[in-house]
């Protein structure tokens, strides 16, 4: 399937031509919003999640703070990406996600205090892989959906697009989505198109709309992973936890993006989420 075709299944139609798991290889921040889905002029999510091995993990205090070992992974780019778009000035990022973390409790690890973590960050911009993009599975744009909303959402998602391919192959129409807004008419297959599994999805909540426009738009990224040290140092590499910030890119240069991004959503780092949360990235 043409890349194209996957934002008519979402009912996005060709408004924008862009939609990923990111391996992980800023001032106080402010405590998480929980009510912020509500605000309709968010252009920014951050989700978290914890693994089955973190279970044992204990969220930092002020009275038993983590000592940490922070490496910076650097700019990692996905899909046809802008040219000209520079990103931060070197060490600006290393200073903010070390400040952020350092403001809930992760402090630097020295000769007194051994680290028990090692955080990696990376960043970058994720855009689509341009037009003639074969893709079947939808690898890519699930990708996107694990970036933005996390794994559960992307495994929602992934069962809606492949009820709405059943759906299309039964009612013998194409797999676009719900009919464009102003038609006089619809057909039968309209019909069944305005009630795909797409479209349910989308109507679910305000939250899960914003999530599906998020993805097919082009977006930057922040992943910032938790791993156990003693675990990185035997070989295993444990993943703690894992938080992804990432925001529209539209109309918003890299440079300044990436920095109010960490600074904005700083207060979600490690901390244990159910679902993503939305939250408006300003420069401040």
């Amino acid at each position: 399937m043409r890349w194209t075709a996957v934002f008519w299944a979402l009912g996005l139609g060709m408004a924008s031509t862009a939609a990923g798991e990111i391996t992980a290889a800023a001032g106080a921040p402010p405590a998480p919003d929980l009510q912020s889905s509500s605000r309709t002029a968010a252009d920014s999510t951050a989700i978290t999640e914890w693994t089955v091995d973190s279970l044992p993990f204990v969220a930092p205090t002020a009275e038993r703070p983590a000592y940490v070992v922070t490496h910076s992974g650097g700019q990692h780019d996905f899909g046809q990406v802008p040219a000209g778009d520079r990103p931060p000035a070197a060490g600006i990022l290393d200073q903010q996600v070390e400040q952020a973390l350092g403001r809930l409790h992760y402090l630097r690890a020295d000769a007194i205090h051994p680290p028990t973590l090692l955080i990696v960050f990376s960043w970058g911009v994720h855009c689509s892989p341009g037009d003639d993009f074969e893709d079947p599975g939808y690898r890519n744009l699930l990708d996107r959906a694990a970036l933005v909303g996390g794994r559960k959402f992307a495994g929602e998602l992934q069962k809606a697009l492949e009820q709405n391919e059943t759906l299309a192959a039964a009612t013998s129409m194409q797999p676009f989505g719900a009919q464009m807004p102003g038609a006089r008419s619809m057909s039968m297959a309209s019909f069944f198109q305005s009630q795909s599994p797409i479209e349910d999805l989308r109507r679910r909540d305000l939250k899960t709309d914003h999530l599906l426009r998020q993805i097919a738009d082009d977006c930057y990224y922040v992943v910032v992973s938790a791993f156990d040290y003693s675990s990185v140092a035997r070989g295993k590499q444990q993943l703690l936890w894992r938080t992804k910030f990432t925001t529209t890119a539209r109309g918003a240069a890299m440079a300044a993006a990436l920095p109010a991004l960490i600074a904005n959503g700083a207060g979600y780092l490690g901390l244990e989420m159910n679902e993503p949360e939305l939250f408006t990235n300003r420069r401040r």
